[in-house]
């Protein structure tokens, strides 16, 4: 049902519960008013709201938070909180209640003890047209039961990742160290730590501030100046194929990006001379 008035579109109470692990209570979703807020207040369920556009304030325990795009609140049973949409850009946001018997238990596992957390755009976007275009109450009630343990699942997943991101980079820097003069690519090296490489380049990237290839391609080519500076009688071919290319042509390539020269004018001149300060 769509308030056109309030910009509210559906709001659920179930009064038939399809789980008792988990019985949903209410979900709706609700274009903000300039400055709209609600509470102090407290609620006998835990409540998520999912930010899908917008900016507002959150606040729980004493500690606000300021908040936008693809970020969620929860709200947990007996807790005050209040929140409030931004003056300039309001808050457009999907909620989701719901209680029973294991309710509590999977919030804690998802989340610890914090109250905001990021959420991928996907899943809000489902969320949001489950509310907007299931019309049978007991089809919504098992659908949105499914999503509130999807969603709790990808939130425990998300935390468990960056908990274990400096072991993830750790072990990926030591198999690059070991392995280098292995023709592996990022799949591979993603692969071998269980991991997509999306997933993985994400990771990664965000610990070390470079992708993976690039770090991978950096170190080849680092072990390739060694080679050439220390043992002459390589060829440039089994230089490369030292350290893990399988190409001459890419080693070469490569090479020159990011060492300046060729292979051969490093073999002959050494590195090219660092610009000077103007």
């Amino acid at each position: 049902m769509y308030n056109e008035k309030k910009k509210v579109y559906g709001y659920y109470v179930f009064g038939e519960s399809v789980s008792e692990a988990i019985e949903v209570c209410d979900a709706g979703s609700e274009e903000c008013a300039p400055s709209h807020d609600y509470g102090p207040a407290v609620r006998n369920y835990c409540l998520m709201h999912f930010v899908k556009s917008g900016k507002g304030v959150f606040a729980v325990g004493g500690k606000e938070y300021r908040l936008e795009k693809n970020t969620a609140f929860l709200i947990r049973p007996g807790a005050s909180a209040y929140y409030r949409a931004d003056e300039n850009n309001p808050w457009h946001y999907v909620w989701l209640g719901f209680r029973g018997v294991e309710a509590e238990k999977l919030v804690a596992a998802a989340l610890g003890d914090g109250n905001v957390f990021e959420v991928p755009a996907e899943l809000i976007y489902e969320l949001e047209l489950v509310i907007k275009t299931c019309t049978d109450m007991t089809d919504m009630a098992y659908a949105l039961t499914g999503l509130v343990y999807k969603i709790l699942g990808r939130i425990r997943s998300e935390r468990t990742v960056k908990s274990k991101r400096p072991d993830i980079v750790k072990s990926a820097t030591r198999f690059i160290e070991y392995n280098y003069f292995r023709p592996f690519d990022v799949t591979r090296l993603a692969g071998e730590l269980g991991m997509s490489r999306a997933h993985f380049t994400t990771v990664f990237t965000a610990a070390m501030g470079v992708s993976p290839y690039n770090y991978l391609t950096r170190y080849r080519i680092s072990k390739a100046e060694s080679l050439l500076k220390s043992d002459g009688d390589l060829s440039i071919t089994e230089v490369a194929y030292s350290v893990g290319f399988s190409s001459i042509e890419r080693f070469s390539e490569m090479f020159k990006k990011y060492v300046g020269v060729s292979p051969l004018c490093y073999k002959k001149d050494g590195a090219p001379p660092a610009p000077t300060a103007q």
